[in-house]
């Protein structure tokens, strides 16, 4: 070996390697970094492969995007599994990948990949091995260079995706959010419209059983301010008379998740005592369980004083009175019904004309049936002569129907 001159690991003398081409490999780097597309780095490298001493010809090949410098056979790339596969794909089909043109002696190959995606490949033919050798480890870190701004650039791409995706759901998601904040609002608002101008005595209370809100109806009973109202129980002061059996339905309710109804006494905020229907409806929270149980109650003082006056007149009236729902079932029969057809209320209240025995005749229940069906489509009141037996044997009566109203 001449003195002076310093071999590299392989013993080649890398005096004899030429500057300007070391440095084109090297300052490559720097410039492979801006190359915005893939098909100028592929151009880009191929020049400084083909300006390489003992370099006859070159192909840089990344799939789809490939070039080369000089001859090769053009016959040798086709069908070739990477050539075909897409350009954004950036793995092939297995690691074992043989290029025809690296299979001949006097070619060169250098696979460009990182440990997770392989790329394609620096593909020489070398006409002057020894002066090649030289720069073979320069341009195996060019190679491996190139791989490692791909994969930098992949990764970038899924990740600029990714944020993509990610700020489109964000997006959607609150917009989502905000249309269920508006219709949130909108429900509440049109809620408030409501019970706020209701007669009708409207609450809510929590699982405890105590108010968190009442409408002005109900305020103007408890005649103070609202700290005297929410937060309380029905136990605590209230102008129910019955508290534990008010109680006793918020507790079926939160219990059974069902509906449930109750007529009770209250106090007016005149001081007098009248009659209440409530009617208590179960809230549910997103997850399906109850949060609350909204109390809806309404005076019905003037039913029950209509009911009173009613029954009063009708068990005290010389004649038959029967009263029907719209199931045409009996509702209510009056002393006199009782005797002429000797059959106690309680035998009577619930049952259709043609489930009760005295009631047999198919032309005569068909008759009345008729008649009440008439009635409840029409709204008016009606008459008729119908032939009817009684204890006493057949009776000729005069039925009146008359619509009752809410």
């Amino acid at each position: 070996m001449a003195a002076g001159k310093v071999p590299d690991q392989e013993g080649h003398d890398l005096q004899e390697i030429e500057a300007g081409v070391l440095g084109q490999i090297m300052a490559a780097q720097n410039i492979l970094l801006v190359q915005p597309s893939r098909r100028l780095i592929v151009e880009f490298c191929a020049k400084i492969l083909s300006s390489i001493p003992g370099v006859g010809a070159c192909r840089v090949c990344l799939g789809r995007t490939a070039t080369q410098e000089g001859g090769f056979p053009p016959d040798k790339c086709r069908g070739c599994a990477l050539a075909l596969r897409d350009e954004e794909e950036s793995t092939i089909p297995s690691r074992d990948f043989n290029c025809q043109l690296a299979a001949s002696p006097s070619t060169r190959t250098f696979v460009l990949e990182t440990p997770d995606h392989r790329f394609g490949f620096f593909i020489c033919s070398v006409d002057q091995p020894q002066s090649f050798g030289l720069y073979q480890p320069f341009i195996h870190n060019l190679g491996n260079f190139v791989a490692l701004v791909l994969e930098n650039r992949m990764q970038k791409k899924v990740l600029h995706q990714a944020q993509e995706r990610l700020e489109c759901r964000v997006a959607e998601r609150t917009e989502e959010l905000h249309k269920e904040a508006n219709q949130i609002l909108a429900r509440e608002q049109l809620f408030r419209a409501l019970v706020e101008n209701s007669p009708d005595f409207i609450a809510r209370y929590d699982r405890e059983f105590r108010r968190i809100y009442v409408n002005p109806a109900i305020q103007q009973l408890f005649a103070g301010s609202l700290e005297n109202v929410l937060a309380k129980t029905p136990a605590d002061g209230s102008p129910i008379y019955a508290p534990q059996i008010y109680i006793a339905h918020l507790r079926r309710v939160i219990e059974t998740g069902t509906e449930s109804i109750v007529e009770v006494p209250f106090r007016t905020a005149q001081g007098e005592m009248h009659w209440g229907h409530i009617r208590f409806v179960p809230e549910f929270g997103p997850d399906g369980a109850i949060v609350s149980v909204m109390a809806i109650g309404r005076d019905i003082h003037e039913i029950k004083e209509n009911e009173l006056r009613f029954r009063m007149l009708a068990e005290n009236f010389p004649d038959l009175v029967v009263r029907f729902n719209r199931d045409y079932r009996h509702t209510y029969i009056n002393p006199v019904v009782e005797r002429v057809y000797g059959l106690s209320a309680e035998a009577v209240i619930g049952k259709t004309i043609k489930e009760l025995p005295l009631y047999g005749k198919p032309e005569q229940n068909d008759a009345v049936l008729s008649l009440m069906y008439r009635v409840f489509e029409e709204g008016l009141a009606a008459k008729s002569e119908i032939h009817w037996d009684t204890l006493w044997g057949g009776r000729t009566f005069e039925f009146r129907f008359v619509p009752e109203k809410d």
